[in-house]
Formats: C-alpha cells, sequence, structure tokens
C-alpha cells in the first residue's frame, strides 16, 4: 500500500501509515526536515506537488527514490 501511495504522490497515505508504525509527527519532521504544523497538514490532504520536497520527505525515511515512479 505504501509503495503504492509512493508511485501517486499521496503522502497523506504514507504519513498516516509512519503514524501506524508509531512515528510522531515530530519525528516524521525531523525525518524529513518539515516541520510539525507541515506534517500535520499533509496527513490532513494538503497536497505536495514539487519533485524536490516530495524527494526529501522520501529520503528521510530511506525510501527508495524508484518508489516514487508509477
Amino acid at each position: 500500500m505504501t509503495r503504492a501511495a509512493l508511485a501517486r504522490h499521496d503522502l497523506s497515505t504514507v504519513y498516516r501509515t509512519l503514524r501506524q508504525h508509531r512515528y510522531g509527527q515530530n519525528t516524521i519532521g525531523a525525518l524529513t526536515g518539515q516541520s510539525q504544523p507541515e506534517v500535520s497538514g499533509i496527513i490532513h490532504g494538503r497536497q505536495v506537488r514539487h519533485y524536490d520536497l516530495l524527494a526529501r520527505i522520501t529520503h528521510g525515511p530511506g525510501v527508495p527514490p524508484g518508489h516514487l515512479l508509477a
């Protein structure tokens, strides 16, 4: 499910999955270089459209770059 969400650039689903694995919003933010309010916004549906932000967000938790592609 997470790989498909990454391919769709659906970071809301990715972040909610991380939350299910006991990652807090502050931890996700520390891994991705975002503030807690930015993480919260994405969890609640804010879309991420810029590739550089997508790459930074996925690089922090160690997601392989190829998972961003459909």
